[in-house]
């Protein structure tokens, strides 16, 4: 009772630091979740003729599945599957390596390909921004959700465009 009383009173008084601040964490947590699902949701809808576009020509590329899952560790090193779409040939197998089909050399150089992860965002396994997932157990991944987009990747474009000027 004492409890509920000292939270009320620090609530009130607009105090965000009850319980050693797991209130505004949990706070600032939903709202990056919402912000992620609202940006891969716009994301999905505003890409949808990519999607589609991409889908038939990997299907009149090459027979097999338009999207392939690659396993991944995410946030506390639980495991994930990616979505990509397909950029390799399904014939590989054995000892002979999968080559990248015509379509699957365009996707891969313009990172259409790493487009399907927004479904990823909107599942909750992913965030836009954050570290990479990785293949073996991470320690950042403890704390961290993994992102799409790497902040390497965010500065390394802006030096590069900063460069050209």
């Amino acid at each position: 009772m004492a409890g509920r009383l000292a939270r009320a009173a620090a609530l009130k008084d607009g105090h965000c630091a009850v319980r050693g601040g797991s209130e505004l964490m949990l706070w600032s947590e939903h709202i990056h979740r919402a912000f992620d699902f609202a940006a891969a949701a716009m994301g999905v809808i505003l890409l949808a003729p990519i999607f589609l576009i991409t889908s038939i020509a990997i299907k009149l590329d090459t027979d097999g599945p338009i999207f392939v899952r690659e396993p991944m560790l995410g946030h506390g090193n639980r495991r994930i599957h990616l979505f990509k779409f397909r950029f390799v040939s399904t014939r590989g197998g054995g000892d002979t390596p999968a080559l990248p089909t015509r379509i699957g050399q365009a996707l891969s150089e313009t990172g259409i390909e790493e487009l399907p992860q927004l479904f990823n965002v909107l599942r909750g396994e992913l965030s836009i921004i954050g570290p990479p997932p990785s293949r073996s157990p991470n320690p950042l991944l403890n704390n961290v959700k993994p992102g799409m987009v790497q902040w390497d990747q965010i500065f390394a474009a802006r030096k590069q465009r900063l460069d050209r000027q």
